[in-house]
């Protein structure tokens, strides 16, 4: 039996998911391992997040536009060819009780994107878990488990949230990003002025983010396609086992 390698690089992050072929629930794991490995989220982190905590990460993308945030088409087209926008979340570290923000990749949500496109049609329930399980509720501990259970298997690489944080930070500090930043990425460290200040240091590290941001990416080189591009491909393996009924 060959013996696990530990997870080093973003490449080997590729290396695990494209040890799958293009199925709608691999979508869903794609974009939440993407997001886990461009900030650091935690498993309590990803089991939390509903539709509305992702609308409010792309919110400022939105803003000044006419589009209805619960039309998820019109969020779609607006956002997929974009490779400029970057994720701003609000978290909560229960453990140290405050509230923390952190960002992500255009490329991580890219990958929600698609999650969202192939599991619905036209609208979302705001409050509807941005991750679920088999069953279509709020995904559990152990399914998240499973899942990267799995991804050792097939790939032969350590894989879990720790991991995951572990290379977010080590790619963070290989860039110069002083631990401070780190940790308030990372939730650990508390927002240290007062609210009226707070969206001034919030812009503060999201520019740190976004110097470090096409390191943290699982695709550097991101280019953009067409935006029918990305339908045709999505709606092929959205509707694959409809089409193969025919």
């Amino acid at each position: 039996m060959e013996e696990m390698r530990e997870l080093k690089t973003y490449e080997d992050v590729n290396i695990v998911l494209n040890c799958y072929g293009n199925k709608e629930l691999i979508m869903q794991e794609i974009a939440m391992v993407s997001l886990m490995s461009s900030n650091g989220m935690g498993i309590k982190d990803i089991r939390e997040l509903n539709y509305f905590d992702f609308l409010y990460s792309v919110s400022e993308y939105l803003e000044k536009t006419e589009i209805c945030p619960l039309c998820f088409d019109e969020v779609y087209s607006n956002l997929r060819c974009r490779d400029d926008v970057i994720g701003r979340w609000e978290l909560y570290n229960n453990k140290r009780n405050f509230p923390y923000t952190t960002f992500s990749t255009a490329e991580s949500t890219h990958a929600i994107l698609d999650w969202l496109y192939i599991k619905h049609d036209t609208h979302i329930c705001g409050y509807e878990p941005l991750f679920t399980g088999p069953d279509g509720e709020k995904i559990t501990k152990e399914y998240i488990g499973l899942i990267f259970s799995q991804m050792e298997n097939k790939s032969g690489i350590n894989i879990s949230s720790h991991d995951l944080r572990r290379l977010f930070v080590e790619t963070l500090r290989s860039n110069n990003v002083s631990e401070k930043h780190i940790n308030h990425f990372l939730g650990h460290k508390a927002n240290p002025f007062p609210d009226y200040k707070t969206h001034i240091y919030e812009d503060i590290l999201k520019c740190y983010y976004s110097l470090t941001a096409s390191e943290l990416s699982l695709n550097p080189s991101m280019v953009s396609i067409p935006l029918e591009d990305y339908y045709c491909l999505l709606d092929n393996i959205k509707y694959a086992d409809l089409l193969s009924d025919w």
